[in-house]
């Protein structure tokens, strides 16, 4: 529609319309153009970037949603997480994605440092580590975690994690084999 209407107003129906039991079911399309407006009149409104980035992801746009991402990190650069996925993903230049795994990590780590007990930040933190390619600190900050609380989701990371690191070893070498039993094993019983 053509009506003039306040961001929050059009946020707030774009969010309804996306929650389990819509008030006012939207087309994607229609969900596109409201985000658009959201954005015409307000360009940092960092939910509506993010939710065009979903679309857009869902749609596989993912150009479209990278640039989204992108403005979203400028203002909240915790996105940075999503953002060096995305560019990972993508197939972008090492940098690129690198840049943006570093940017994750340094506001991820300085959200931390306000709120230890904040099992999301921590869980974002370790993945940014580990795009960054720090499997060793990923694990501390899980463990860490795990000392101030046995939290299933901290379990099942670390669960993850070194699954992880014994697929890497058993693909660059199936003698590696006896040496990562334990660790899969361990692995079974922590998750």
């Amino acid at each position: 529609d053509n009506t003039i209407g306040p961001p929050i107003a059009r946020l707030w129906l774009v969010q309804q319309a996306t929650g389990p039991r819509p008030l006012l079911k939207m087309s994607r399309e229609e969900i596109e153009k409201q985000l658009k407006k959201v954005l015409d009149a307000d360009p940092r409104q960092v939910d509506a970037h993010q939710m065009l980035a979903s679309l857009y992801l869902s749609r596989e746009e993912l150009r479209q949603a990278e640039l989204h991402l992108e403005e979203a990190a400028k203002v909240r650069p915790q996105f940075n997480l999503q953002l060096a996925q995305l560019k990972r993903q993508m197939k972008r230049p090492g940098d690129d994605a690198e840049a943006a795994a570093a940017k994750a990590v340094t506001e991820l780590s300085r959200l931390l440092e306000q709120d230890r007990t904040r099992v999301d930040l921590r869980l974002d933190l370790a993945n940014a580590l580990l795009l960054s390619e720090n499997y060793n600190q990923a694990r501390e900050i899980i463990l860490s975690g795990l000392l101030q609380k046995d939290e299933p989701r901290l379990r099942d990371a670390l669960a993850d994690l070194d699954l992880l690191a014994v697929d890497r070893q058993l693909r660059s070498s199936v003698l590696n084999r006896d040496g990562c039993v334990p660790v899969a094993l361990n692995a079974l019983r922590i998750s």
